[in-house]
C-alpha cells in the first residue's frame, strides 16, 4: 500500500513526489523537472532500534520500530503568508513508530515530519519532531539515511565535496564512511545532490548515501527531547548538470549560506506560533477558571497546581528548583559571576517552566517484581510525597513512593552541599528501598541541562576531546565509565571564551532589528567562541561549569551527552547501574559525589580540578618518587619508541591480519618479524620496545587462552632482540575465553571456564565476536570472563610465568582490561554482588596484584587504551586510538609520570599518508607519549624514517620530562597557519583537519628546567607566534629563552602584557625547535 503526495512544484518547475511505501517501510522522494523524463530518486528508511545490550539494559520498548508504514498520514499543508515568502509547499507526515513484528506502537509517541520545498531555490528543508505523553526511551535512532534510488546511481556519482572541513575527492577513493560537520555533495554526470545540516553528516561510498546527524545511532535518551524546540533538521539540495553548466561549488556555498538564513526564519516562525498558542491558552485560563486542565506541547498542565521555588547558592553558582504537588524539576543553573561589558550576567542555564518534562533532577528505572515490568521514573512527577529541606548552604530533597504512591517504601534522597569558597555544589544520592516488590535497576546523579551559542565542551574520550560551539551542532555520545573505548575519566567542562548577547538564528530572522534585542520567549543568553586569540582577559573569569563525579573507586557510570543544534541546548547525564541489580529491597548510595563548580579558563583549568581530586583521593593512583614511578623499571620509563608487528600466519586456520593494523605488504622472508626490528633499532640508535602479535600457534582471536605452543623461532628471536636493546612485549588477552577453544571443539570452556564467565540478567553468557572464524566459517564466540574468577586469575598468571621464564620476554601486553567497560555480571554464585558498583574494578586490582606477583624484576605489564582506574595495575597503556583531530592532552596532564603512554596507530589505511604520520609522531612528543606502534617496515620508507629518527632522538633527549615532569598549559598559536585535511584512520568517520604547526611545553617536577617544543610538519618553512603565561611557565626573564636543538630561529620575543609572552619563531620545514629556560 502506498501513501502519496505529488504535484508539488516550485518556481523552477521541479516536480516532487513523496510516497510512503508500506512494503519496505521507506519514504520515496522523486524530484524532476516537468519537462524532463530523468530525475532524482531517493529512499529513506527511518527506524528506532531498541535492543537490550550490556550497555543498554533497561529498554522498555524492545524491537525495531519503523516510521513509514500504511498508518502514517501524509498531506499537503496550506503555505500561509509567513512561509510563502520563501516556501512553495509544505508536506507533513504524522506517524507513530510501529514494531516490525508485533505491529505494536510505542505508546503515546507521535512523530511529525515537515518538508518545506523552497520557492526560489533547489532545496527541501526537512524537520522531524517527537512528542509524547510518556517517556519514550531510545538507544539507536536511524534518521534520514538518504539513499539514491535511481538505477545506475553508483556509476552516476563520481565526486564528492565536503564542507567543514572542505574536501574534494573521487568517491571511489574512499574506502569507508566519512563525515563532515556542515555539508556533503555528491556530483555525477547528470545530477548533483547533497545534505546540509547543523550536525555531523555521514557519507557512505558503498551506496552513495548521505546521513545527517548520524550520531543519533548513539542516542540513548528520551525521544521527547527531540521536540519541536529541538527538532531534527536537514536540507536536501539538488540540481542538474548540463553541458553548458557544470557543477559550481562556489554557487553551492552561496546556496548553503542562503539556506542557513531560511532555516532560522522557519525556526523563528515556528517558535512564534508555538509561544503565541501558549500565551493564548494562558489568557483563556485567566478568563475561565473553571477549566480543569490544558494541553501544552502534548503535556497536561493542571491550573490548580502551584509551584514553589527553592534554590541552593554556592558563591556565584546558584541552582533553582520548582516543586509542585507530585515532583520537582530543575529550573535553572545560574552563574552570577560571569560579567561582560555592562555587567549583565551570562548564565549557563536552562529554564524548563514551559515544558516541565525536560528538566528532571534525576531519572531511575525500577523493576516491579510482581509483574516483571520495568518502569521509568523521574523527579518531575508521580511521587506521593516530596519533602524539601532548604537551609543556608544545604538542600535535601526526599522523593517518596513513586507511581503516585503505587510503589511504597521507596525513597530517593538527593542532597546538595555548597562549598562557597570554590563556587561548588557537591551532590549525593541515596536510594532507600525497603520494598519487597521493587528492585531499583539504575539511578542518575543530578542531570545537567545547559544552553547557549558558541559554548565549548570538553569530553573525557581517549586523551580528551573538545566539541567546539557544541550547542550549535547536534552531538550524541553514549558510553560507560571507566572504559578506554568511550569515557576514560568522569569529568566534563562547559565553557565560553567570549560573550555576545545575540543569537545568529534570531539575527537572521528577526523582524525587530534593534541590536542586542533578546527574544523574550527564549531563556538563554548565548556565548560566542574565538579560539585563536584573547579579546578580553575578563572573559576568562568564571566562564565555565565543571561537571564531574568524584568517586575514588571508579564505579561504573553510564554517561549520555546530547546537544541539539536547533535548540542551542544540551543534556548531560550520569546513570549508575544498581548494586544488587534485580534483587528486592536493594538500598544503596550512589558512590562518591557529583560536583558542579564554576571555574575560570578552559579545558586545562577544569583538568586541574579533577587532577587535584585524583592525586589526593583516588584509590588507583600509584606512588611516585623523585624519579617518577619507581615500581616501573627505568627502561620502561625511558624507552622512546615502540614497534608493532606480527609473526607470520603459519596456522592454516588463521584469518588475515586486521586491515587497520596490517603492514603494507606481506613479507616473503619469514624471519623479517625480528630482522626488520633489529635493522630499525640500529637506524634509530636508541632502545626500543616491540609489541609482537601472532606469536602463538593458535589463530589470533581464536582458541583463547591456549597460547602455547609458540610458533617456531619465537623464543630464539626474542633472545636475539633482547640482547640488542629491544624489549619484546607479546600480546595476550585479559578478558575473553573462546567457547570452542580447540578449533571447533569445546575443549575446556564448559568444564573449566564457564562457571567463572560473566552472566547477563537472563543468565546467558556475555559473548563477543570479532573478525575471526571457526573452521566451518562461523564467527568465533568469545565469552567475557569475570575478573573475580579464581580460574581466570590462575590462567593468566600461568601464561605470564611461561612467557617470562621460558620465552625470555621483558614485557607482556594484556589486552582489553583498560579498554572494555565494567560488565554487570549477574551470576549470584560469584563472590560479588550482582550488578553495578566498584567490584569489577576492585576485582581487576586483585587480579593484577596476583599477576604482578609473578613478574620478574625489570619486567612490565601494559594494557589497551587508558581507562584511568587501572593505572596502578599496569606500567603502561597502549594509546593507539588517540588519532582524532580535536584532541587535547588532558589525560597526560593528570597522569604523566604515573603511567607510560605508548603509541598511536598510523598503520593500515593510513600507511601511505606521510603528513598524517608526521603529525601524530610530533603530537606524541607534545602529549608525553612514547612514540610508535609502528610497523618495522618503515625502515624501508626513507621520508618517514628520516623524520622518525629525528623525533625519536628528540624524545630520548627529553625523556626525563615525561616520566618526572608536568605538562604545562599548551601555548596559544595566534597566527593563521596552514592546515591539512585528510581521511581519518581506523574507520573513524570525522574528516581529519589540523594545523601543520603545533606547540607544547613541559617542566621537570623539581622545577629546575622547562622546555617548549614547536613543530612544523609542512613542506615549507613557517613562522608563527605562541602566547603563554610567565607565571604558568615559570619564566622570570624573557631573555632566558634559548634554542636547545632543532632547525629554525627566534624572530621576536615580547611581553604582550605583564604576564603574557608572545614568542615568534621560524621553524624549518618538517622540523622542530626545542626552546629551554
Amino acid at each position: 500500500m502506498n501513501n502519496t503526495v505529488s504535484k508539488v512544484v516550485n518556481y523552477d518547475k521541479y516536480h516532487v513526489d513523496y510516497t510512503i511505501d508500506d512494503s519496505d517501510h521507506k519514504l520515496k522522494i522523486k524530484i524532476k523537472r516537468e519537462s524532463c523524463t530523468d530525475g532524482l530518486s531517493f529512499a529513506v528508511e527511518d527506524k528506532i532500534i531498541n535492543f537490550q545490550t550490556e550497555l543498554q539494559e533497561n529498554i522498555l520498548n524492545q524491537g525495531i520500530y519503523h516510521m513509514f508504514h500504511k498508518k502514517a498520514k501524509i498531506r499537503l499543508l496550506d503555505c500561509n503568508d509567513e512561509y510563502s515568502e520563501f516556501c512553495s509547499s509544505i508536506v507533513q507526515i504524522t506517524t507513530c513508530p510501529i514494531e516490525v513484528n508485533s505491529h505494536e506502537p510505542i505508546p503515546g509517541l507521535v512523530v511529525e515530519y515537515k518538508m518545506y520545498l523552497m520557492k526560489d531555490l533547489p532545496a527541501i528543508y526537512i524537520t522531524t519532531s517527537f512528542e509524547g505523553s510518556q517517556r519514550a526511551f531510545c538507544c539507536n535512532l536511524n534518521w534520514m539515511n538518504i539513499v539514491p534510488a535511481e538505477s545506475g546511481f553508483k556509476e552516476e556519482y563520481k565526486e564528492f565535496f565536503g564542507i567543514e572541513p572542505y574536501m574534494h575527492g573521487e568517491l571511489n577513493e574512499i574506502l569507508y564512511p566519512i563525515a563532515f560537520r556542515k555539508g556533503i555533495n555528491l556530483v555525477g554526470n547528470k545530477f548533483w545532490f547533497g545534505v546540509i545540516s547543523s550536525s555531523n553528516i555521514l557519507m557512505n561510498p558503498n551506496d552513495c548515501s548521505l546521513t545527517p546527524d548520524y550520531e543519533l545511532r548513539s542516542y540513548y535518551s528520551d525521544l521527547r527531547y527531540l521536540s519541536s524546540d529541538r527538532c531534527l533538521s536537514a536540507w536536501l539540495v539538488f540540481g542538474e548538470i548540463s553541458e553548458d553548466k557544470g557543477y559550481s561549488h562556489e554557487e553551492y556555498q552561496v546556496l548553503s549560506d542562503n539556506l542557513t538564513e531560511i532555516a532560522c526564519k522557519i525556526k523563528r516562525i515556528t517558535e512564534k506560533n508555538k509561544y503565541g498558542k501558549f500565551h493564548e491558552i494562558i489568557s483563556t485560563q485567566e478568563c475561565n477558571r473553571s477549566v480543569q486542565s490544558c494541553e501544552i506541547d502534548g503535556s497536561s498542565c493542571k491550573n490548580n497546581e502551584s509551584y514553589e521555588s527553592y534554590s541552593l547558592k554556592s558563591g556565584i553558582l546558584e541552582v533553582v528548583f520548582k516543586k509542585r504537588n507530585s515532583g520537582v524539576f530543575l529550573s535553572e543553573i545560574k552563574n552570577h559571576g560571569f560579567n561582560y561589558n555592562n555587567g549583565a550576567n551570562c548564565n549557563l542555564k536552562l529554564s524548563t517552566f514551559l515544558n516541565q518534562k525536560l528538566g528532571p533532577l534525576f531519572d531511575a528505572c525500577i523493576l516491579d517484581l510482581e509483574t516483571g515490568q520495568k518502569h521509568w521514573i523521574d523527579s518531575d512527577s508521580g511521587w506521593e510525597n516530596v519533602v524539601i529541606r532548604n537551609e543556608n548552604e544545604y538542600i535535601s530533597l526526599a522523593f517518596e513512593n513513586p507511581g503516585n504512591g503505587k510503589f511504597k517504601d521507596l525513597t530517593v534522597l538527593v542532597k546538595g552541599w555548597a562549598v562557597s569558597s570554590e563556587n561548588r555544589i557537591e551532590w549525593t544520592v541515596d536510594v532507600l528501598n525497603d520494598s519487597n516488590r521493587i528492585s531499583v535497576l539504575s539511578v542518575t546523579y543530578p542531570n545537567i541541562f545547559f544552553q547557549g551559542e558558541n559554548l565549548d565542551i570538553f569530553v573525557p574520550v581517549n586523551c580528551g576531546e573538545l566539541i567546539n560551539d557544541c550547542c550549535s551542532y547536534s552531538t550524541h555520545l553514549y558510553g560507560s565509565y571507566p572504559s578506554g573505548g568511550t569515557f576514560v575519566m568522569p569529568y566534563f567542562a562547559i565553557y565560553a571564551s567570549s560573550c555576545d548577547y545575540t543569537d545568529s538564528c534570531d539575527n537572521a530572522a528577526r523582524d525587530d532589528k534593534t541590536e542586542g534585542n533578546i527574544n523574550p520567549n527564549r531563556n538563554n543568553i548565548s556565548f560566542n567562541y574565538n579560539n585563536t586569540n584573547y579579546k578580553n582577559e575578563e572573559l576568562y573569569v568564571n566562564n565555565g561549569l565543571y561537571v564531574a563525579v568524584h568517586d575514588d573507586r571508579g564505579s561504573r557510570k553510564d554517561i549520555s551527552l546530547n546537544t541539539f543544534g536547533n535548540g542551542k541546548q544540551g543534556i548531560l547525564s550520569f546513570s549508575y547501574p544498581a548494586v544488587n541489580y534485580g534483587e528486592a529491597a536493594n538500598a544503596f548510595s550512589l558512590p562518591g559525589c557529583m560536583v558542579w563548580q564554576i571555574f575560570s579558563g578552559d579545558w586545562y583549568d577544569a583538568t586541574l580540578i579533577y587532577k587535584s581530586f585524583v592525586h589526593n583521593y583516588a584509590k588507583w593512583i600509584p606512588k611516585v618518587g623523585n624519579e617518577g614511578r619507581e615500581d616501573t623499571p627505568l627502561w620502561m620509563r625511558e624507552v622512546p619508541f615502540w614497534i608493532m608487528d606480527w609473526m607470520p600466519n603459519d596456522n592454516p586456520d588463521a584469518d588475515p591480519i586486521p586491515i587497520s593494523v596490517r603492514p603494507e605488504k606481506e613479507e616473503t622472508d619469514r624471519d623479517s618479524w625480528y630482522k626488520n626490528p633489529l635493522l630499525l633499532r640500529e637506524k634509530l640508535g636508541v632502545p626500543c620496545g616491540y609489541h609482537v602479535y601472532n606469536w602463538h600457534w593458535i589463530p589470533f582471536n581464536n582458541d583463547y587462552p591456549h597460547y602455547f605452543p609458540t610458533k617456531a623461532g619465537f623464543t630464539e628471536g626474542v633472545k636475539i632482540m633482547e640482547q640488542n636493546d629491544i624489549h619484546v612485549m607479546p600480546y595476550i588477552n585479559g578478558r575473553i575465553w573462546d567457547t570452542k577453544d580447540r578449533r571447533d571443539q569445546d575443549y575446556q570452556f564448559s568444564s573449566k571456564a564457564k562457571q567463572g564467565a560473566v552472566k547477563k540478567e537472563s543468565g546467558e553468557l556475555s559473548i563477543e565476536t570479532y573478525a575471526s572464524h571457526e573452521p566451518d566459517g562461523t564467527l568465533v564466540k568469545l565469552a567475557t570472563m569475570c575478573p573475580s574468577s579464581h580460574i581466570w586469575k590462575k590462567t593468566i598468571e600461568n601464561i605470564a610465568k611461561k612467557l617470562f621464564n621460558e620465552c625470555g620476554v621483558s614485557a607482556i601486553y594484556i589486552d582489553q582490561i583498560a579498554a572494555a567497560y565494567s560488565n554487570l555480571c549477574m551470576d549470584k554464585s560469584h563472590n560479588h554482588l550482582p550488578g553495578g558498583g566498584s567490584w569489577w574494578v576492585e576485582a581487576y586490582w586483585n587480579f593484577m596484584n596476583r599477576v604482578n606477583g609473578v613478574k620478574p624484576a625489570n619486567c612490565i605489564y601494559t594494557s589497551e587504551s587508558n581507562a584511568e582506574v587501572y593505572v596502578k595495575s599496569f606500567d603502561g597503556y597502549l594509546t593507539w586510538i588517540w588519532i582524532n583531530s580535536n584532541q587535547v592532552p588532558a589525560f597526560p596532564a593528570i597522569y604523566s609520570g604515573y603511567i607510560a603512554m605508548l603509541g598511536r596507530n598510523t598503520n593500515g589505511y593510513k600507511k601511505k599518508d606521510v603528513t598524517y604520520f608526521k603529525y601524530h609522531v610530533s603530537q606524541q612528543i607534545l602529549y608525553g607519549q612514547q612514540i610508535g606502534w609502528i610497523n618495522s617496515d618503515i625502515v624501508y620508507h626513507e621520508e618517514k624514517l628520516s623524520y622518525l629518527i629525528k623525533m625519536v632522538r628528540l624524545r630520548w633527549d627529553y625523556r626525563r620530562f615525561f616520566y618526572k615532569g608536568t605538562l604545562l598549559r599548551p601555548p596559544k598559536i595566534v597566527d593563521d597557519v596552514p592546515h591539512f585535511v585528510t581521511i581519518p584512520g581506523m574507520r573513524f568517520p570525522r574528516v581529519f583537519d589540523v594545523p601543520v604547526v603545533s606547540a607544547g611545553a613541559w617542566r621537570l617536577w623539581d622545577n629546575s628546567r622547562s622546555v617548549l617544543f614547536m613543530f612544523n610538519i609542512g613542506d615549507e618553512d613557517i613562522s608563527f607566534t605562541c602566547e603563554f603565561n610567565t607565571d604558568e611557565y615559570f619564566i622570570n626573564d624573557i631573555n632566558d629563552l634559548c634554542i636547545a636543538s632543532g632547525s629554525g630561529r627566534i624572530l621576536e620575543a615580547n611581553y604582550k602584557d605583564d604576564k603574557t609572552i608572545q614568542l615568534k619563531c621560524m621553524v624549518s620545514k618538517s622540523d622542530y625547535l626545542a626552546i629551554e629556560w
